[in-house]
């Protein structure tokens, strides 16, 4: 079951399109995040896939994975039991909007996935509206919104990131 899995996944990976131009965008971001539940500062990266419809340019299908970390209220890398970690898998839609005048794409997507909150990984929902702003053909900025509903106070997740992303074509 799992091999058919990958399999299927490369299958797709491989497919070309009609339109030579539209292919595939892989990303990487790094943000700073404030968590609203435990109200602190902390980090997050991210990889995102980016795959556009068969035939079109301004939208398709986004793939995530992102790790996240808030840390104690002692610092950083300074031990606490209170410092939150958590990994998500997040697959959603991203609708790209070209601003002629700019020649920059200003872009908006929701998804939605799995989150693996602190060493015991807790899986729990996550949803991640997002909105972005490409500032060249590389770097962008963007800003969302991660909300995780593990059912346990002490482990949900609530956090308003700000950050920069690359983005290169595959």
């Amino acid at each position: 079951m799992v091999n058919k899995f990958f399999i299927c996944i490369a299958l797709l990976c491989m497919v070309k399109t009609t339109n030579a131009q539209v292919k595939g965008q892989l990303s990487v971001a790094g943000a700073l995040n404030y968590n609203t539940q435990v109200e602190r500062i902390g980090l997050s990266g991210s990889i995102k896939w980016l795959a556009p419809q068969l035939g079109q340019v301004d939208r398709g299908l986004v793939v995530s994975l992102k790790s996240t970390y808030t840390p104690s209220e002692n610092g950083f890398f300074k031990g606490g039991s209170e410092r939150i970690a958590a990994l998500h898998i997040l697959a959603g839609y991203r609708q790209q909007w070209l601003m002629p005048n700019l020649k920059s794409l200003f872009y908006a997507e929701l998804s939605g996935g799995l989150t693996a909150i602190g060493k015991d990984f807790e899986l729990s929902p996550g949803v991640q509206p997002l909105v972005g702003y490409n500032l060249d053909k590389h770097w962008g900025a963007f800003t969302d919104y991660h909300r995780s509903f593990a059912g346990n106070d002490k482990k949900e997740i609530s956090l308003i990131e700000l950050g920069i992303t690359y983005t290169f074509g595959i």
